[in-house]
Protein backbone atom coordinates (compact mmCIF):
# COMPACT_ATOMS: atom_id res chain seq x y z
CA UNK A 1 0.00 0.00 0.00
CA UNK A 2 2.80 2.36 0.89
CA UNK A 3 4.46 1.41 -2.32
CA UNK A 4 1.45 2.50 -4.38
CA UNK A 5 1.26 5.81 -2.57
CA UNK A 6 4.89 6.44 -3.36
CA UNK A 7 4.34 5.75 -7.03
CA UNK A 8 1.35 8.04 -7.39
CA UNK A 9 2.73 10.91 -5.33
CA UNK A 10 2.97 14.19 -7.21
CA UNK A 11 5.88 16.59 -7.24
CA UNK A 12 3.98 19.02 -5.00
CA UNK A 13 4.27 16.57 -2.10
CA UNK A 14 7.97 17.31 -1.88
CA UNK A 15 7.37 20.90 -0.90
CA UNK A 16 5.65 22.51 2.04
CA UNK A 17 3.20 25.20 1.06
CA UNK A 18 3.15 26.53 4.62
CA UNK A 19 6.83 27.47 4.58
CA UNK A 20 6.43 30.54 2.42
CA UNK A 21 9.65 32.07 3.64
CA UNK A 22 11.53 29.73 1.32
CA UNK A 23 9.37 30.28 -1.73
CA UNK A 24 7.53 33.05 -3.48
CA UNK A 25 4.72 32.98 -6.01
CA UNK A 26 5.40 34.11 -9.54
CA UNK A 27 3.13 34.42 -12.52
CA UNK A 28 3.39 31.97 -15.38
CA UNK A 29 2.26 32.56 -18.94
CA UNK A 30 1.68 28.83 -19.50
CA UNK A 31 -1.83 27.67 -18.67
CA UNK A 32 -0.65 24.04 -18.55
CA UNK A 33 1.70 24.75 -15.67
CA UNK A 34 0.48 25.40 -12.18
CA UNK A 35 0.10 29.05 -11.30
CA UNK A 36 2.19 28.52 -8.17
CA UNK A 37 5.91 28.00 -8.70
CA UNK A 38 8.85 28.18 -6.35
CA UNK A 39 11.99 30.24 -6.16
CA UNK A 40 14.94 29.17 -4.02
CA UNK A 41 16.41 31.81 -1.79
CA UNK A 42 20.13 32.45 -1.50
CA UNK A 43 22.67 31.18 -0.56
CA UNK A 44 23.60 28.91 -3.46
CA UNK A 45 23.64 25.85 -1.20
CA UNK A 46 20.70 25.56 1.15
CA UNK A 47 18.80 22.87 3.03
CA UNK A 48 15.01 23.10 2.82
CA UNK A 49 13.17 21.26 5.56
CA UNK A 50 9.63 20.11 4.80
CA UNK A 51 7.14 17.91 6.55
CA UNK A 52 7.93 15.03 4.18
CA UNK A 53 11.69 15.20 3.74
CA UNK A 54 14.75 17.43 3.56
CA UNK A 55 15.77 18.80 0.19
CA UNK A 56 19.31 20.07 -0.42
CA UNK A 57 19.62 22.48 -3.34
CA UNK A 58 23.06 23.08 -4.85
CA UNK A 59 23.86 25.92 -7.24
CA UNK A 60 20.35 27.31 -7.23
CA UNK A 61 21.30 30.88 -8.15
CA UNK A 62 18.87 32.40 -10.60
CA UNK A 63 16.25 29.71 -10.01
CA UNK A 64 12.67 30.88 -10.41
CA UNK A 65 13.26 33.63 -12.98
CA UNK A 66 10.52 33.57 -15.60
CA UNK A 67 11.34 32.87 -19.23
CA UNK A 68 9.35 33.54 -22.35
CA UNK A 69 9.46 29.99 -23.73
CA UNK A 70 6.45 28.25 -22.28
CA UNK A 71 8.01 24.82 -22.79
CA UNK A 72 10.94 25.60 -20.50
CA UNK A 73 10.44 25.67 -16.76
CA UNK A 74 11.67 28.51 -14.62
CA UNK A 75 13.90 26.67 -12.13
CA UNK A 76 16.84 26.11 -14.48
CA UNK A 77 19.30 28.57 -16.00
CA UNK A 78 17.46 31.33 -17.83
CA UNK A 79 20.36 32.68 -19.90
CA UNK A 80 23.95 31.91 -20.78
CA UNK A 81 25.03 34.29 -18.00
CA UNK A 82 23.71 31.79 -15.43
CA UNK A 83 25.63 28.67 -14.50
CA UNK A 84 24.01 25.24 -14.98
CA UNK A 85 21.47 24.49 -12.26
CA UNK A 86 22.33 21.08 -10.82
CA UNK A 87 19.93 20.61 -7.93
CA UNK A 88 20.77 17.77 -5.52
CA UNK A 89 17.91 16.19 -3.56
CA UNK A 90 18.00 13.57 -0.85
CA UNK A 91 15.21 11.73 -2.66
CA UNK A 92 14.20 12.41 -6.24
CA UNK A 93 10.60 11.90 -7.36
CA UNK A 94 9.92 8.64 -9.18
CA UNK A 95 8.04 8.19 -12.44
CA UNK A 96 5.54 5.51 -13.48
CA UNK A 97 8.41 3.01 -13.86
CA UNK A 98 9.52 3.67 -10.29
CA UNK A 99 12.71 5.27 -11.59
CA UNK A 100 14.14 8.65 -10.72
CA UNK A 101 16.89 11.07 -11.61
CA UNK A 102 20.31 10.34 -10.05
CA UNK A 103 22.67 13.06 -8.87
CA UNK A 104 25.74 11.00 -9.85
CA UNK A 105 24.80 11.75 -13.45
CA UNK A 106 26.21 15.21 -12.86
CA UNK A 107 29.69 13.69 -12.76
CA UNK A 108 31.51 14.19 -16.08
CA UNK A 109 28.42 16.05 -17.32
CA UNK A 110 28.83 19.71 -16.33
CA UNK A 111 26.25 20.67 -18.95
CA UNK A 112 23.43 18.58 -17.38
CA UNK A 113 20.63 20.47 -15.61
CA UNK A 114 17.73 19.16 -13.54
CA UNK A 115 14.37 20.83 -13.01
CA UNK A 116 12.71 20.04 -9.70
CA UNK A 117 9.35 21.43 -10.82
CA UNK A 118 9.03 19.29 -13.94
CA UNK A 119 11.27 16.40 -12.87
CA UNK A 120 13.13 16.69 -16.19
CA UNK A 121 16.71 16.96 -17.38
CA UNK A 122 17.98 19.63 -19.76
CA UNK A 123 21.22 20.29 -21.59
CA UNK A 124 22.76 23.65 -20.70
CA UNK A 125 24.92 23.90 -23.85
CA UNK A 126 22.09 23.09 -26.26
CA UNK A 127 19.65 25.29 -24.36
CA UNK A 128 21.70 28.50 -24.61
CA UNK A 129 24.28 27.93 -27.35
CA UNK A 130 22.55 25.60 -29.81
CA UNK A 131 20.19 25.96 -32.73
CA UNK A 132 16.85 27.69 -32.51
CA UNK A 133 13.88 25.64 -31.40
CA UNK A 134 12.38 25.71 -34.91
CA UNK A 135 15.37 23.76 -36.22
CA UNK A 136 14.74 20.98 -33.71
CA UNK A 137 11.11 20.16 -34.39
CA UNK A 138 12.02 17.11 -36.46
CA UNK A 139 14.25 15.65 -33.75
CA UNK A 140 12.17 14.70 -30.71
CA UNK A 141 15.18 13.72 -28.64
CA UNK A 142 16.85 17.06 -29.23
CA UNK A 143 13.62 18.88 -28.46
CA UNK A 144 13.31 16.96 -25.20
CA UNK A 145 16.75 17.95 -23.97
CA UNK A 146 16.31 21.57 -25.02
CA UNK A 147 12.67 22.57 -24.45
CA UNK A 148 10.24 19.97 -23.09
CA UNK A 149 12.78 18.14 -20.92
CA UNK A 150 14.05 14.56 -20.79
CA UNK A 151 12.64 12.24 -18.10
CA UNK A 152 12.92 8.75 -19.54
CA UNK A 153 15.24 7.66 -16.73
CA UNK A 154 15.15 4.04 -17.84
CA UNK A 155 16.88 5.01 -21.09
CA UNK A 156 19.09 7.73 -19.64
CA UNK A 157 22.36 5.78 -19.81
CA UNK A 158 21.65 3.88 -23.00
CA UNK A 159 24.06 4.72 -25.80
CA UNK A 160 21.32 4.73 -28.43
CA UNK A 161 18.67 6.81 -26.64
CA UNK A 162 20.11 8.53 -23.56
CA UNK A 163 22.69 11.12 -22.62
CA UNK A 164 25.51 9.51 -24.59
CA UNK A 165 23.38 9.43 -27.72
CA UNK A 166 22.71 13.14 -27.56
CA UNK A 167 26.31 14.23 -27.00
CA UNK A 168 27.26 12.64 -30.33
CA UNK A 169 24.60 14.58 -32.23
CA UNK A 170 25.40 17.58 -34.37
CA UNK A 171 23.22 19.80 -32.20
CA UNK A 172 25.26 19.09 -29.08
CA UNK A 173 28.61 19.32 -30.88
CA UNK A 174 27.78 22.71 -32.36
CA UNK A 175 26.45 23.97 -29.02
CA UNK A 176 29.58 22.75 -27.20
CA UNK A 177 31.84 24.53 -29.70
CA UNK A 178 29.81 27.70 -29.31
CA UNK A 179 30.11 27.47 -25.54
CA UNK A 180 33.90 26.98 -25.73
CA UNK A 181 34.19 29.97 -28.05
CA UNK A 182 32.14 32.04 -25.64
CA UNK A 183 34.34 31.03 -22.70
CA UNK A 184 37.44 31.89 -24.71
CA UNK A 185 36.08 35.35 -25.43
CA UNK A 186 35.27 35.80 -21.76
CA UNK A 187 38.84 34.87 -20.75
CA UNK A 188 40.39 37.20 -23.29
CA UNK A 189 37.66 39.80 -22.67
CA UNK A 190 37.01 40.08 -26.39
CA UNK A 191 33.67 40.86 -27.94
CA UNK A 192 32.77 41.48 -31.54
CA UNK A 193 33.36 45.19 -30.99
CA UNK A 194 36.77 44.47 -29.43
CA UNK A 195 37.75 42.34 -32.42
CA UNK A 196 36.68 45.08 -34.83
CA UNK A 197 38.55 47.68 -32.77
CA UNK A 198 41.65 45.48 -32.77
CA UNK A 199 41.52 45.19 -36.56
CA UNK A 200 41.04 48.94 -36.87
CA UNK A 201 44.02 49.58 -34.57
CA UNK A 202 46.21 47.30 -36.69
CA UNK A 203 45.09 49.10 -39.84
CA UNK A 204 45.91 52.49 -38.31
CA UNK A 205 49.32 51.26 -37.12
CA UNK A 206 50.15 49.87 -40.58
CA UNK A 207 49.22 53.14 -42.30
CA UNK A 208 51.23 55.11 -39.74
CA UNK A 209 54.33 53.00 -40.42
CA UNK A 210 53.94 53.58 -44.15
CA UNK A 211 53.52 57.31 -43.66
CA UNK A 212 56.65 57.50 -41.49
CA UNK A 213 58.64 55.64 -44.16
CA UNK A 214 57.50 58.04 -46.91
CA UNK A 215 58.20 61.09 -44.73
CA UNK A 216 61.71 59.87 -43.88
CA UNK A 217 62.50 59.38 -47.58
CA UNK A 218 61.21 62.87 -48.37
CA UNK A 219 63.38 64.29 -45.61
CA UNK A 220 66.40 62.43 -47.00
CA UNK A 221 65.89 63.82 -50.50
CA UNK A 222 65.35 67.32 -49.10
CA UNK A 223 68.51 67.29 -47.01
CA UNK A 224 70.54 65.96 -49.94
CA UNK A 225 68.92 68.61 -52.18
CA UNK A 226 68.02 66.10 -54.86
CA UNK A 227 64.89 65.93 -56.96
CA UNK A 228 62.07 63.84 -55.56
CA UNK A 229 60.03 63.00 -58.63
CA UNK A 230 61.06 61.73 -62.03
CA UNK A 231 60.05 62.60 -65.57
CA UNK A 232 58.39 59.19 -66.06
CA UNK A 233 57.14 57.31 -62.99
CA UNK A 234 55.36 54.49 -64.80
CA UNK A 235 56.11 50.95 -63.68
CA UNK A 236 57.93 50.16 -66.93
CA UNK A 237 60.21 53.20 -66.59
CA UNK A 238 63.92 52.57 -65.98
CA UNK A 239 64.18 55.63 -63.71
CA UNK A 240 61.02 56.51 -61.80
CA UNK A 241 62.60 59.28 -59.75
CA UNK A 242 64.78 59.36 -56.65
CA UNK A 243 61.99 58.72 -54.16
CA UNK A 244 60.58 55.64 -55.88
CA UNK A 245 64.00 54.26 -56.76
CA UNK A 246 65.19 54.53 -53.16
CA UNK A 247 61.94 52.95 -52.01
CA UNK A 248 62.33 50.08 -54.47
CA UNK A 249 65.93 49.55 -53.40
CA UNK A 250 65.00 49.43 -49.69
CA UNK A 251 62.10 47.03 -50.38
CA UNK A 252 64.63 44.23 -50.83
CA UNK A 253 65.23 44.17 -47.06
CA UNK A 254 62.50 46.39 -45.59
CA UNK A 255 58.99 44.82 -45.32
CA UNK A 256 57.29 48.22 -44.93
CA UNK A 257 58.74 49.49 -48.21
CA UNK A 258 57.71 46.24 -49.85
CA UNK A 259 54.13 46.67 -48.59
CA UNK A 260 53.96 50.19 -50.02
CA UNK A 261 55.02 49.05 -53.48
CA UNK A 262 53.00 45.83 -53.49
CA UNK A 263 49.76 47.21 -52.03
CA UNK A 264 47.03 45.81 -54.27
CA UNK A 265 44.40 48.29 -53.06
CA UNK A 266 46.56 51.30 -53.96
CA UNK A 267 44.55 53.37 -51.47
CA UNK A 268 47.21 53.97 -48.79
CA UNK A 269 50.56 54.16 -50.60
CA UNK A 270 51.05 57.93 -49.95
CA UNK A 271 53.00 58.23 -53.21
CA UNK A 272 50.80 60.89 -54.79
CA UNK A 273 52.58 64.19 -55.49
CA UNK A 274 49.79 66.04 -53.63
CA UNK A 275 50.45 64.02 -50.47
CA UNK A 276 54.21 64.40 -50.85
CA UNK A 277 53.92 68.19 -51.14
CA UNK A 278 51.64 68.24 -48.10
CA UNK A 279 54.13 66.19 -46.09
CA UNK A 280 56.96 68.53 -47.07
CA UNK A 281 54.84 71.51 -46.01
CA UNK A 282 54.05 69.87 -42.65
CA UNK A 283 57.74 69.15 -41.99
CA UNK A 284 58.63 72.74 -42.91
CA UNK A 285 56.04 74.05 -40.44
CA UNK A 286 57.49 71.82 -37.74
CA UNK A 287 60.95 73.26 -38.37
CA UNK A 288 59.62 76.82 -38.23
CA UNK A 289 57.87 76.01 -34.94
CA UNK A 290 61.11 74.74 -33.41
CA UNK A 291 62.97 77.85 -34.56
CA UNK A 292 60.26 80.07 -33.09
CA UNK A 293 60.68 78.34 -29.73
CA UNK A 294 64.37 79.28 -29.75
CA UNK A 295 63.63 82.88 -30.64
CA UNK A 296 61.28 83.38 -27.68
CA UNK A 297 62.98 85.27 -24.86
CA UNK A 298 66.26 85.74 -26.74
CA UNK A 299 67.83 88.47 -28.83
CA UNK A 300 67.26 88.04 -32.52
CA UNK A 301 67.38 89.93 -35.76
CA UNK A 302 65.63 89.42 -39.06
CA UNK A 303 67.42 89.88 -42.37
CA UNK A 304 65.59 90.14 -45.66
CA UNK A 305 67.09 90.49 -49.11
CA UNK A 306 65.56 90.65 -52.56
CA UNK A 307 67.01 88.60 -55.39
CA UNK A 308 65.99 87.32 -58.81
CA UNK A 309 65.97 83.65 -59.74
CA UNK A 310 67.02 82.12 -63.04
CA UNK A 311 63.53 82.52 -64.48
CA UNK A 312 63.51 86.25 -63.75
CA UNK A 313 61.02 86.20 -60.83
CA UNK A 314 61.72 88.49 -57.89
CA UNK A 315 62.06 86.63 -54.56
CA UNK A 316 62.53 87.71 -50.98
CA UNK A 317 64.90 85.61 -48.86
CA UNK A 318 64.39 85.74 -45.09
CA UNK A 319 67.03 84.78 -42.51
CA UNK A 320 66.72 84.94 -38.71
CA UNK A 321 69.77 85.46 -36.52
CA UNK A 322 69.25 84.56 -32.86
CA UNK A 323 71.44 84.61 -29.75
CA UNK A 324 71.13 81.41 -27.74
CA UNK A 325 72.46 80.78 -24.24
CA UNK A 326 74.97 77.93 -24.27
CA UNK A 327 74.79 75.59 -21.25
CA UNK A 328 78.29 74.22 -21.94
CA UNK A 329 80.23 77.45 -22.40
CA UNK A 330 79.94 80.89 -20.90
CA UNK A 331 79.85 82.50 -24.34
CA UNK A 332 76.56 82.90 -26.14
CA UNK A 333 75.92 81.17 -29.43
CA UNK A 334 74.78 83.02 -32.51
CA UNK A 335 72.78 80.95 -34.99
CA UNK A 336 71.27 81.82 -38.31
CA UNK A 337 68.25 80.07 -39.79
CA UNK A 338 67.16 80.41 -43.40
CA UNK A 339 63.37 80.63 -43.28
CA UNK A 340 62.67 80.46 -47.01
CA UNK A 341 62.03 82.36 -50.22
CA UNK A 342 58.90 84.40 -50.87
CA UNK A 343 57.93 85.36 -54.41
CA UNK A 344 57.26 89.06 -54.85
CA UNK A 345 54.66 90.62 -57.11
CA UNK A 346 54.79 94.12 -55.65
CA UNK A 347 57.88 95.93 -54.34
CA UNK A 348 56.55 98.78 -52.21
CA UNK A 349 57.27 99.00 -48.49
CA UNK A 350 53.78 97.88 -47.44
CA UNK A 351 53.86 94.75 -49.60
CA UNK A 352 57.33 93.80 -48.37
CA UNK A 353 56.36 94.26 -44.71
CA UNK A 354 53.26 92.11 -45.17
CA UNK A 355 55.31 89.34 -46.77
CA UNK A 356 57.81 89.42 -43.91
Amino acid sequence: MDHNKRRTSSIDSYFSVQKKSKFQDIESNDTNISQTSFTFASPSISLISTSDQDIEVVNADGVGNSVENKNICDDISNSYHDSPCQAILINYPTNEDNRSFQDQWYQDRPWLEYSIKKDCAYYYYCHHFGFSSSALTKRKQHDAFVSSGFRNWKRALEKERGFDRHITSQVHIVASNNYLSYQQRIKTKQTVIDILDSGRAQHIRRNRDRLIKIASLLLLCSRQMIAIRGHNENEDSLNRGNLLEILRWSSQTDPISREILEDTNKNATYLSHHIQNELISIMANQIRTQISEQVKGNFFSLMADESRDISGHEQLSIVIRVVIDSPDTKADLVKEYFMGLIRLHEFDAKSLSLKI
